[in-house]
């Protein structure tokens, strides 16, 4: 019998090990930044348009379970009026699928929305008549 409980403490002890040390990707700040600022940067060339940058340069406190410090890196895009915002939808759907996010889609009246997640990564793109956004948030990385 203790056999088969030392082998359920430890199925229940190495998931906690794991998040505590590192997230499920295993990089460093600086890459969990360079990644997010590559997605955004290819998907506003395979959208199109004019696209003014608003990110934050300063990283963002975050909490990796159980109670580890760590950082996120942050961007925000505003772009032109999409002569097609559904269209300009779709197409970010398919690039990030093509790049193996988790993708979601949704129409708020006149707004196209794409949610995009990768591990703790996470994109958001809207599209109306009026304009487009592009929004993101790195992997929560250990630091320190």
């Amino acid at each position: 019998m203790s056999r088969g409980f030392g082998a359920l403490a430890l199925l229940l002890v190495l998931p906690l090990a794991g998040c505590a040390t590192a997230p499920a990707w295993g990089l460093t700040a600086e890459d969990g930044r360079t990644h997010l600022f590559r997605a955004v940067d290819e998907t506003q060339q395979a959208v199109g348009g004019g696209w003014r940058s608003q990110d934050d340069p300063v990283p963002r406190g975050c909490d990796i379970p159980p109670w580890s410090a760590g950082e996120r890196s942050s961007a925000l895009r505003i772009g032109t009026t999409p002569n097609d915002p559904s269209a300009a939808g779709e197409l970010v759907a398919r690039t990030w699928l093509d790049w193996g996010y988790r993708v979601t889609q949704s129409t708020v009246g006149a707004i196209t929305e794409v949610q995009g997640r990768l591990g703790d990564e996470t994109l958001v793109f809207r599209a109306s008549d009026a304009a487009m956004t592009l929004q993101g948030e790195s992997e929560c990385v250990a630091v320190g």
